[in-house]
């Protein structure tokens, strides 16, 4: 699995940059804008299928973990997702989703009435993390649990009370034992 790639952007195409790191051309799909000839880092969400290998790049990882959950909803794929990130940020979609904005999400190409309804109805208790300011070890904190199995209500729980000045694997350790208790 591939976390994250930084390199130069030596192309572009219709929705997405090519970059080059350590001599191989990566394709990645992004809403980002960066300029050709400047060094990129991008967190990457790969999809790998049978007859497909995409890569889709973010420029923050909070972003990543919002496309991750958009596609988890029946009926949105990674070129409507993409989509959606492209016409709003992820603090603005996020409390579209969380206040139940079933309007401004089906303003989406690709995406109708029923299919925002499902988004709003499955994703809402889970954009918390995109609608208020939370750090950046927070969400790396959030994206950690929610690798591990965790579900969304139950780390939202444990994240306040876990201190961020220790390191990612002591918040995560921390986050355990409570998550154990």
């Amino acid at each position: 699995m591939i976390s994250h790639i930084t390199g130069t952007i030596i192309d572009s195409f219709e929705k997405g940059y090519i970059v080059e790191n350590t001599g191989i051309g990566y394709q990645i799909y992004t809403t980002s804008a960066p300029t050709e000839g400047s060094v990129h880092t991008f967190y990457i969400h790969e999809i790998l299928k049978e007859d497909v290998h995409d890569l889709y790049g973010f420029d923050t990882k909070k972003e990543r973990l919002l496309f991750t959950l958009l596609i988890s909803v029946g009926g949105v794929g990674p070129k409507t997702a993409l989509t959606m990130l492209g016409l709003y940020d992820a603090e603005t979609l996020g409390s579209m989703i969380r206040q139940g904005d079933v309007r401004g999400v089906s303003l989406t190409p690709g995406i109708g009435k029923k299919t925002a309804e499902r988004l709003v109805l499955e994703l809402k208790d889970k954009m918390a993390l995109f609608t208020q300011e939370t750090s950046k070890e927070q969400t790396d904190l959030y994206e950690a649990l929610l690798s591990l199995g965790y579900k969304d209500h139950t780390i939202k729980e444990v994240i306040p009370h876990i201190d961020t000045t220790l390191s990612l694997q002591q918040q995560i350790g921390s986050a355990l034992r409570q998550l154990q208790k």
